[in-house]
Formats: structure tokens, C-alpha cells, sequence
């Protein structure tokens, strides 16, 4: 599970804190129209595509993420402002399916998670199934080998440029989702995602994103630091999320990160109020 795919899973936190933060929707991010591929615009242009082969050597490269089968990930998180600590705990199991589990002493447990194509939650507001555009971006980071699958993920990566960004020398990339397609076949772009490669180590320093939440879209940025090596992967011990419209600051830290342990089929089932949920929606489309 990739610490950016953690700490999605905090758009339920932030949606139980709705009388903390005001209730008023970040501004999206203009979507930019789906550009046709050409010969003369490559889908990752040739300085991107150099970022990202530094950012995989840097991660441990292929051969020690192809040895990954499962992850468990445990650790804490803390908002500072609204005073709420908290302990988190993930697996995932390749390529994609992941169940995350979000322990608040002041409000109890949540979930969520994604087993093949199909994302849902259980918070306190009751069972969910994830938006296509919600399903879509987790998946997108979900990979156990995310680092080697980047350059496959968006329609298109583009390089911006060396910037100054939260205290690090960074390559920028604009990485364009593919759009989604409904079931006419209507298409709908996604937002443009911002990823900032320290250019020193080479490895993820921060991205910019939306995140489609019940409070609406949120503009999120997150910085990774404290990378350590597990089991011949570099992954990032501390992680912050910031949500500059609400005014809200989500500081996670794993504690514990384990590779190729045991992960069943019942650790990853579907929780029976989310397969209710798709028989509802099956018995709708049905009838439609």
C-alpha cells in the first residue's frame, strides 16, 4: 500500500470532522480536455521518463519490487489542530487489493479498502461504495510496486521543470489520469495530479492532487520524508497531508512495515454491508 494510498483513506477522517472543518468545497483544479496522442507528443516525454527511471533505481528498482507479493503496514497519525491521535493499519496484497483499518479513540473504527475493481468504506455514516472517480484514483496508487508501474498509469507525463518546493530541489511531472468512461461511453477527464521529485535522491518528495470526498473535492498536498529500506524498498516513514480549504493538517508515521506475510482471502473479503450494497446495485441496474 503506498503511503499516498494511506493517506487517501484520511478523506473518511476528514468527513466525521465535517463540524471541525467548515463545510465549504475546495475550488477544483481546471481539468484540462483529453489531448489526442501523436507521434511529436510522447505519452511520458523523454525528461519525465528519465525522473521516473531515477525514482525507481532510487526505490530499489524492478527486480526488488517484483519480489513483493503482500505488504502490512502498521502506524499512528495525529491532527494537530483538532487535537485527534490515532492508529492505522494496512494490507495489501497484489496487485491492488488492499483493506485499511483507521482506529480513532474519540470516534471508534473505520474502514475501507478495495478488492479487485471495487472500492467501498464503513465509517460511522455507514457503508459506501466509492465513486468511479474515487475508485479510479485509489486503484491508480495502489500498486505493491507503484514505483515500476507509474509511467503505465496516466494518459500522459509531462516535465515541468527543476522547482523550489517545500525545502527540496525538485523535478516537477503533470501526470494527466486517463479519462473515465461511463457505461454510453461518454468520457470525463480527471484532474491534473502534480508529482516533485527531489532531484538529489530521486525519490518522491511530494504531490499535489484533488480528492473527491463527501465534503466535495479537496485540494490535498503531501510531503514524504524519513525514507528507510525494508526489505530492499525505500519507503517513507513519515507522511504529510495538508488540506489548505479546511484549513487541516494529517501527520502520519508508519511504525511497522512488513513484505510477503500472510494475507487470505478472508483478511481482504468484502465487509457484508458493502456486498448488500452491490446486490442493491446490480437489482437497480437490472430493473433499469
Amino acid at each position: 500500500m503506498s503511503t499516498r494510498t494511506w493517506l487517501l483513506g484520511f478523506a473518511v477522517v476528514i468527513s466525521a470532522l465535517s463540524s471541525v472543518a467548515a463545510q465549504s468545497d475546495a475550488p477544483p483544479t481546471e481539468k484540462k480536455p483529453a489531448e489526442k496522442e501523436t507521434s511529436e507528443k510522447p505519452k511520458v516525454d523523454p525528461e519525465a521518463k528519465a525522473v521516473l527511471e531515477k525514482f525507481l533505481k532510487a526505490t530499489g528498482g524492478a527486480e526488488a519490487h517484483a519480489k513483493l507479493r503482500t505488504r502490512r503496514m502498521t502506524g499512528t497519525f495525529e491532527l494537530p489542530a483538532q487535537n485527534i491521535k490515532g492508529t492505522t493499519t494496512g494490507l495489501q496484497r497484489r496487485p491492488t487489493d488492499s483493506v485499511m483499518t483507521i482506529d480513532i479513540p474519540q470516534m471508534g473504527s473505520e474502514k475501507h479498502g478495495s478488492l479487485g475493481d471495487v472500492a467501498w468504506e464503513v465509517t460511522q455514516l455507514g457503508p459506501r461504495l466509492k465513486s468511479p472517480e474515487e475508485t479510479a484514483q485509489l486503484l491508480r496508487t495502489n500498486y505493491l510496486d507503484l514505483p515500476v508501474r507509474f509511467p503505465t498509469l496516466y494518459e500522459r507525463i509531462e516535465y515541468k521543470g527543476e522547482v523550489e518546493f517545500r525545502g527540496k530541489r525538485c523535478a516537477r511531472l503533470d501526470c494527466t489520469p486517463p479519462p473515465l468512461v461511463d457505461e454510453t461511453g461518454k468520457k470525463t477527464p480527471q484532474s491534473v495530479e502534480v508529482y516533485y521529485f527531489d532531484l538529489e535522491t530521486g525519490l518522491n518528495h511530494a504531490a499535489e492532487f484533488e480528492s473527491k470526498t463527501q465534503m466535495g473535492r479537496l485540494k490535498i498536498v503531501m510531503t514524504n520524508s524519513d525514507y528507510r529500506e525494508i526489505d530492499g524498498i525505500k519507503i517513507p516513514f513519515v507522511s504529510k497531508q495538508e488540506i489548505p480549504s479546511v484549513g487541516m493538517v494529517i501527520t502520519m508515521k508508519v511504525e511497522k512495515v512488513e513484505h510477503n506475510v500472510d494475507v487470505t482471502d478472508a483478511d481482504l473479503a468484502l465487509p457484508e454491508d458493502i456486498q448488500k450494497l452491490i446486490e442493491r446495485q446490480k437489482e437497480g441496474a437490472g430493473k433499469g
